[in-house]
């Protein structure tokens, strides 16, 4: 008995010295002989990817990948088998056709089919992504804004009714949460033919809070897909409801789109001017089907973020504040007057989104996802977030200056081509003008309607943001004044 008992404990020995040797020999592997070791970064994140996954489940990979670009450079290896860059080369390099080449291929567990359908625009392989890309061109184009127009006036109307209520008993107003009733309500009426009465209601509606919690069940999945082969048993750890309310979500938007396309209505948006796609067989109805739960993700809740940015540097930022006041109360005599032409005659307007957009991208975790570089197996990424603050690329990268995109002399020598909130490339956001437009529209009769101040719980509002795919970001208190005109 004792033989065999000294047996067992010499295989359990050996076998403890094999998992160590294994797990010694990776590490070593890791940090002096991987493809990757002559690039500069933090050690723990050089043997495992455990300390950059961390980082994304607590909010704060952003802060950790900025802290290393400024300890290393604009290289810097950020896990075992992934490089950051901050260099305004990068975009185009990583993600947009480089030399004639073809854009290099995306890294699928950033972007897979748990949580996007293949048939979507998103998903879609790159020839399949032109055809669609070429289909839907026109719901987004100049004139088809201008033909939309109506839908978006009467939806950021309503927003300033509520919000006159709101003043009018003195009350504070959470602006965040404002900012996203009217983003969604504006999209899914776009896309839905009808809103989700999120601005009538003053509440989120069950469609639009599965939207909200899909950015926290996509970083699960971003990490989990951090440690192949292992992420499929990750993946089988989340919760059930998580994969059930995705499920519901689904079946809600097939529900909506089918509903607006047996409404036979002449209005125009998204999905009329889609269908002069389907009638021309550029796209098929089921992949029209598809496009409209990716139009909801990527227009919505990503532009009341920016919108939601840009009110807080303003009313942190007493000139510039005034400035942008000025410009628009000067520029119109009237509130009609404000419209998606008028808009884009603002200078100062134009720059102080863009600035807010500089210092908190709207994807702070990098746009694009992770993309495999040349024929090794490692992922090249440009976090806009690191990039943006770093003093490469821009003077007082930390502060909030709006005549930077206007020639000012302390930013003469800012590199603004890496500036790129919608990305490059044949990949790059379809719905750009679209967001710059109804951003310029939203703010610029907020600050013609309303005087607006922070309220105390506000003031460091900042400081505690959370990223993940998009921001999680904490209620903006604000107090509103209907100005008499």
């Amino acid at each position: 008995m004792a033989f065999h008992d000294g047996v067992e404990a010499s295989h359990v020995y050996i076998v403890g010295l094999g998992i160590l040797f294994l797990i010694g020999s990776k590490i070593l592997y890791n940090i002096y002989l991987h493809p990757l070791a002559r690039f500069p970064g933090p050690k723990a994140y050089a043997i495992s990817s455990i300390p950059i996954a961390w980082a994304q489940l607590r909010g704060n990979a952003h802060h950790s990948i900025q802290a290393a670009h400024g300890r290393y450079g604009d290289v810097v290896r950020i896990s075992p088998n992934e490089l950051s860059f901050t260099s305004s080369t990068a975009w185009n390099d990583i993600y947009a056709r480089n030399k004639g080449n073809p854009p290099l291929p995306r890294d699928r567990g950033f972007f897979n089919k748990m949580l996007v359908d293949p048939q979507t625009l998103t998903m879609a392989s790159d020839v399949e992504h032109a055809r669609l890309r070429r289909s839907m061109n026109p719901a987004f184009s100049a004139r088809a804004l201008r033909e939309q127009e109506p839908i978006i006036q009467k939806n950021v109307n309503l927003l300033l009714q509520q919000l006159e209520s709101r003043a009018a008993k003195g009350l504070s107003t959470d602006m965040r949460a404002w900012y996203n009733y009217t983003t969604f309500d504006l999209i899914g009426d776009l896309a839905f033919g009808e809103s989700f009465g999120c601005l009538a209601t003053s509440e989120y509606h069950e469609w639009v809070q599965f939207v909200l919690s899909y950015f926290h069940l996509s970083t699960l999945l971003q990490v989990a897909h951090r440690f192949r082969p292992l992420d499929r048993l990750s993946v089988a750890l989340l919760p059930a409801s998580a994969m059930e309310r995705k499920v519901k979500h689904d079946d809600m938007t097939l529900k909506k789109v089918r509903h607006r396309l047996d409404s036979k209505t002449e209005r125009r948006d998204f999905v009329s001017q889609m269908l002069e796609s389907v009638d021309s067989g550029l796209m098929s109805i089921q992949e029209l089907e598809k496009q409209a739960s990716i139009l909801i993700l990527a227009g919505s809740e990503t532009t009341s973020v920016a919108l939601t940015f840009a009110t807080y540097y303003l009313l942190q930022n007493n000139s510039c504040l005034i400035k942008l006041t000025d410009e628009i109360r000067q520029s119109f005599q009237k509130e009609s007057e404000i419209d998606l032409v008028s808009v884009n005659q603002l200078q100062f307007l134009q720059a102080v989104i863009q600035e807010a957009m500089r210092l908190r991208p709207q994807s702070p975790m990098d746009s694009l996802g992770k993309r495999p570089l040349r024929a090794l197996r490692w992922m090249g990424s440009l976090y806009p977030d690191s990039a943006y603050h770093s003093p490469q690329n821009f003077a007082l990268p930390d502060e909030f200056i709006p005549e930077r995109w206007l020639g000012d002399d302390r930013c003469e020598n800012d590199v603004k081509t890496i500036f790129n909130p919608f990305s490059v490339g044949p990949r790059n956001c379809i719905g750009q003008k679209f967001a710059y437009d109804s951003m310029k529209l939203i703010l610029a009769r907020m600050l013609w309607r309303f005087d607006m101040t922070l309220t105390d719980e506000s003031q460091q509002w900042l400081h505690k943001q959370h990223a993940y795919v998009s921001w999680h970001q904490p209620p903006l208190m604000v107090n509103l004044r209907a100005r008499k005109v």
